[in-house]
């Protein structure tokens, strides 16, 4: 009864309280990514674009025929023009699989173009399908497999792979899936900004 009477005489008390208390928990969530650090920027198979000495990383989980992520793309794309120091990780994310082919091959060609062609391949390839998707969408059209295949054939690449890289760029894709799920990326664009050199709460 005097803890209640004296917040209600001093109110300001409890927001600051509450505020203490949603630090604490983004601190927890912050610090529960620390284990995932590894997988998050992982370089072999995700693709990446900025200096291997980056003092930070910019780790986006989308899927192709996301809308948000559309849009978001030419954002991303100035930001990694004006950034120095910072890396770049594109977790293939296709969350529209079940419904939406190009969802899952859209992924697994950006691998493939990424695998063959090397990062700046896919940076060309990614903001191609992404510029091309967002056109159809805000048309009101569904962009289909044969819109998909124009649209890489223009930009000087293909999506016919062997099924030994299927397999491989399947793997990638299901890993990603898994990671998302643990650190609790329910939808797209999922971005996480972490210090590569030092990941900490404070950083």
């Amino acid at each position: 009864r005097i803890a209640a009477s004296y917040l209600i005489k001093h109110p300001d008390n409890l927001v600051e309280a509450g505020k203490a208390l949603e630090n604490r928990k983004v601190s927890s969530t912050v610090e529960r990514m620390f284990p995932y650090a590894p997988a998050l920027f992982e370089t072999k198979e995700t693709p990446n674009i900025g200096p291997e000495n980056a003092d930070v990383a910019v780790i986006e989980f989308f899927d192709y025929q996301c809308i948000y992520c559309m849009r978001v793309t030419p954002v991303v794309e100035t930001v990694m023009n004006q950034s120095q120091g910072v890396k770049f990780f594109f977790k293939e994310f296709p969350i529209f699989a079940g419904t939406k082919p190009v969802s899952a091959m859209g992924a697994a060609t950006g691998l493939h173009v990424y695998q063959t062609f090397g990062p700046d391949a896919y940076r060309k390839y990614h903001n191609n399908i992404m510029a091309s998707a967002h056109t159809f969408a805000t048309t009101q059209r569904n962009f289909q497999m044969d819109d998909f295949n124009l649209v890489v054939e223009k930009s000087g690449f293909n999506s016919t792979f062997s099924d030994k890289e299927k397999a491989r760029y399947e793997s990638v894709i299901s890993s990603n899936m898994q990671l998302g799920e643990a650190l609790g990326v329910t939808g797209t664009p999922g971005f996480i900004i972490m210090n590569m050199k030092k990941p900490t709460a404070e950083s």
